[in-house]
């Protein structure tokens, strides 16, 4: 009677909060199952997206995404926190793969890239 609703509305809710638990730890836990192909692929198809690549620059940013992706895992491997001399290399991998990238690109490209870092910029405004 109340006592079995109240019992009753107390599980459901429980089962609910742990569902949406789950549902927002999955997606951190898909990213590290991914392999360094997968991982470079969903970047570079992200790339495409904003500037439109083609086929040949698609085949070399998969490229650099993949040796950076390669690389910086390697940095993580030790699976303790990464200390500073990790973060300043991995900062420095990451600002070698845009200028790869960048290099790749035409002037209308990279006016698109701008636009979408700015289009983000107000975003995390909000």
């Amino acid at each position: 009677t109340m006592k079995k609703t109240i019992i009753l509305t107390l599980v459901m809710a429980m089962a609910t909060i742990g569902a949406f638990a789950q549902e927002t730890a999955a997606p951190a836990a898909k990213q590290a199952a991914l392999t360094v192909e997968q991982k470079a692929k969903k970047q570079t198809d992200k790339l495409s997206a904003i500037v439109n690549l083609t086929p040949d620059q698609y085949q070399k940013v998969m490229d650099i995404n993949k040796d950076f992706i390669t690389k910086r895992e390697a940095l993580r491997s030790s699976g303790t926190e990464m200390t500073d001399e990790q973060i300043a290399q991995n900062k420095t991998l990451a600002k070698e793969r845009e200028q790869k990238i960048m290099a790749l690109l035409t002037p209308a490209q990279k006016k698109a890239i701008d636009a979408a870092k700015e289009e983000k910029k107000e975003n995390k405004g909000m």
